[in-house]
């Protein structure tokens, strides 16, 4: 249960970060970040571990850096469920996934250990 509140709150933050100081993902609210975030943490739960196990071979091949590309799709999965961001392309999506992977590794760390 701390695991996945610190992962809510590490997507919160992610996107939170990644919206004030780089400007590459823009909502309109944070009541509408809270319920994205939500949507995203259930998105990484359910789809993202059967993408994940699809594209092992190519993940295998990539020494596990495909995984970045996995979890930019995983974002636009949660923005075609729930169109509160506005993302402007898949290079700036991108470097929001690593800002909310990064997030999500620290508070996970802080919160669970």
């Amino acid at each position: 249960m701390k695991r996945t509140i610190a992962s809510y709150v590490g997507i919160f933050v992610g996107l939170v970060v990644t919206n004030n100081w780089l400007n590459y993902v823009s909502f309109s609210g944070y009541e509408s970040l809270l319920i994205f975030a939500l949507v995203l943490l259930i998105v990484n739960t359910l789809v993202s571990p059967v993408v994940k196990l699809i594209c092992l071979p190519i993940n295998m091949l990539t020494l596990g850096l495909f995984t970045l590309v996995i979890n930019t799709f995983m974002i636009y999965v949660a923005n075609y469920f729930y169109e509160s961001l506005k993302l402007t392309d898949f290079l700036h999506t991108f470097v929001a996934s690593i800002i909310i992977v990064i997030c999500q590794m620290v508070l996970r760390t802080l919160f669970v250990a």
